[in-house]
């Protein structure tokens, strides 16, 4: 997935046939309760020409403003997570929408409505990323750490900020590296990179104080807390020294010393620059890959893999064939239980 979740979730088409009765209910009436049906198909629409499906299989968790689903990307065994966001907060940030279809039951045909979720997330199910270093104990640590910052470099090419970058927020899939959880991005209209300064579409300055702590840039800390591109490199230089077998201590302090004896001295003097506090001295991540000796013309290379490479595309006609299957199959099962009902009431 090439900037896997930052093209993955820019638009998500959902589709599902369901009653009056049905939980989805409208963001503009207020109402917190978005869930999706557990056996509903969700078309994911990267582009006009790159599209795909995932089947909601089973409900991980609900905490009330977050819905987490784990599903299967149709016509593969691949596991996928959705994540939905219930809350109506304004975060600056409405690019990654889900537009929710449904149709009633008198007709698939009927016209559909339209409902909206501001916030949502989509990812594969891979591996945590110290689960997967801890079991893969010869993996190459800094292909890992190239392909994270290849990533990042084109996350911010999209004027996106994810601003919560830890080890928790990264999974590994088929053996590449993948940022998740987007809850806290920001999106960014301009980047004066002088001042250190991002501003949003209506020339406002991107501010955050959210994220976690233990991962937070200093800039965050200050009264007003603005953030850059340069704030993720902060949080993924802490990542990487973690990834280094470097335990986290008070005050974000790493042990240079023991980095330098245990490890490469160019990785160990990068991660020094990247947790540099003083904002305007970090590096930019194409500057951190450049350290690493892979030039511009690499990145892509190093990026994540395409969508289109990965997964079947499926048409508009396939899923609408898709979905009027799935109806027969719930008719089906309906016409069979209802003899078994009859009996039940009989006896």
């Amino acid at each position: 997935m090439a900037s896997a979740i930052t093209k993955l979730i820019c638009k998500h088409l959902v589709e599902e046939e369901t009653s009056q009765k049905s939980n989805l209910t409208s963001p503009q009436k207020g109402q917190p309760n978005r869930s999706l049906p557990i056996g509903s198909v969700v078309q994911c629409i990267v582009s006009a020409s790159i599209k795909f499906a995932i089947q909601i299989e089973r409900e991980m968790a609900n905490t009330g403003d977050k819905l987490l689903y784990e599903g299967t990307i149709v016509n593969t065994e691949d596991k996928c997570i959705v994540k939905l966001y219930n809350n109506d907060r304004d975060s600056g940030f409405k690019l990654w929408q889900l537009r929710l279809h449904y149709s009633e039951m008198i007709g698939y045909s009927d016209l559909v409505t339209k409902m909206y979720i501001n916030y949502s997330d989509v990812s594969y199910k891979g591996t945590p990323l110290e689960e997967y270093i801890d079991k893969n104990k010869g993996v190459n640590k800094t292909t890992l750490m190239i392909q994270l910052l290849a990533q990042l470099y084109f996350l911010h090419e999209d004027e996106v900020l994810h601003n919560d970058i830890k080890p928790e927020n990264i999974i590994v899939y088929q053996d590449y590296p993948y940022f998740i959880d987007f809850e806290a991005c920001k999106r960014y209209a301009r980047y004066d990179q002088v001042d250190e300064i991002c501003y949003d579409s209506d020339k406002r300055i991107i501010q955050s104080s959210s994220g976690t702590s233990a991962y937070n840039p200093p800039e965050k800390e200050r009264d007003k807390n603005y953030i850059t591109p340069k704030s993720d490199v902060y949080s993924l230089g802490l990542v990487f020294a973690k990834m280094l077998g470097v335990a986290l201590q008070t005050k974000k302090y790493i042990d240079f010393e023991l980095l330098k004896k245990t490890n490469d001295h160019t990785i160990c003097n990068l991660i020094g620059k990247m947790v540099l506090h003083d904002i305007k001295l970090r590096p930019s991540v194409q500057q951190c890959l450049e350290v690493l000796g892979i030039s511009k013309d690499e990145f892509y290379s190093y990026g994540a893999p395409t969508i289109d490479k990965q997964i079947p595309n499926i048409t508009r006609q396939e899923f609408e064939e898709l979905l009027m299957s799935k109806k027969r199959e719930r008719t089906e099962l309906m016409v069979e239980s209802q003899p078994e009902q009859k009996k039940v009431k009989s006896d």
